[in-house]
């Protein structure tokens, strides 16, 4: 553990103070603009080619306003033409995994039974992964940077300090399970009772689900860690962690407030650690866990709102 403070201690200790305030203050603005004036909820109710192109613009306003900030400070800081196309394709790739539905339309329209429904849902995140995947995977080929693939190895891998930060969350989630704008998100197995209501394995149905749902932090960890660190830092070295916690702190609007901002710095803590070592199996340990343990929180702080 004293190895992973060590290395949290060294970033701090050689990163431009003035950028990171700056880039602070700005993540805490556009928070501020979204949850004042309801920018998520926008979004969420557009469709189509609208609907990506508005999470696109956010996206990229969070991901390259900090690349441009950190360029403002350090006019050296260079941006060659392969580093410039993947900051305009990054956002591009997050909204098309948020956004894409012609998948959910085909069988909404053809398979309307609540079953089908139901493995449409299990079906989704797997195949938001597949495509992510992909796409990620063409840009790594293309620039070929000197890191294993999205940072999906075990060397360089301790698995002790990441279950001693697991723990820590746990408290704060118990705390989180008490609050209603929580228990209004979680747990996320709610959209599936229209068929685990009627099911005869409802936890089995619900288990099959977690583990579906669990796949989606796994798009997450290899795009935001995997690529958004490893393939950036290519070019610009440590700087690369910054954005991606501003990226990364973007993507949770329309969560509660609090885990809004504790996602930058949870980001920004992850970032660090597979930055220094080209790994990002620890972090989507803690991610996982924490998703989980938030699904169990919500599902017993339901339980103990209802029998009050």
């Amino acid at each position: 553990m004293q190895y992973f403070f060590s290395l949290i201690s060294d970033y701090f200790k050689n990163v431009d103070k003035l950028s990171f305030l700056l880039v602070t203050v700005f993540v805490a603005v556009l928070i501020f603009c979204n949850y004042r004036l309801g920018w998520d909820s926008k979004m969420q109710s557009s469709s189509g080619w609208e609907k990506f192109f508005r999470y696109y613009f956010l996206y990229f306003i969070g991901f390259a306003g900090t690349y441009f900030i950190l360029h403002l400070l350090n006019p050296q800081l260079q941006f060659p033409i392969p580093l410039l196309v993947l900051i305009v394709l990054a956002p591009a790739i997050f909204a098309v995994k948020v956004t894409v539905g012609f998948h959910r339309e085909f069988f909404y329209n053809n398979f309307t039974a609540p079953g089908n429904r139901f493995y449409l849902i299990l079906f989704d995140y797997p195949f938001r992964l597949v495509l992510v995947l992909a796409m990620v995977w063409v840009l790594w080929a293309w620039i070929k940077p000197n890191a294993p693939f999205c940072g999906l190895t075990f060397k360089n891998f301790e698995l002790k300090p990441y279950l001693i930060l697991l723990a820590l969350m746990v408290p704060l989630i118990v705390f989180a399970s008490t609050r209603p704008d929580f228990l209004s998100t979680y747990p996320k197995f709610k959209h599936i009772a229209f068929y685990t209501n009627t099911s005869s394995y409802p936890w089995l149905n619900r288990l099959m689900y977690e583990i579906s749902y669990g796949i989606d932090f796994v798009t997450i960890e290899v795009f935001f860690r995997g690529f958004l660190i490893l393939a950036f830092a290519h070019f610009v070295g440590k700087d690369a962690i910054l954005p991606m916690a501003a990226f990364y702190c973007v993507i949770h609007f329309g969560k509660p407030l609090p885990e809004c901002i504790s996602s930058y710095f949870g980001g920004l803590l992850l970032g660090i650690l597979v930055y220094k070592t080209q790994t990002i199996i620890g972090g989507l340990i803690v991610h996982l866990g924490i998703a989980w343990f938030m699904e169990v929180g919500g599902y017993f702080g339901k339980k103990a709102t209802i029998n009050r």
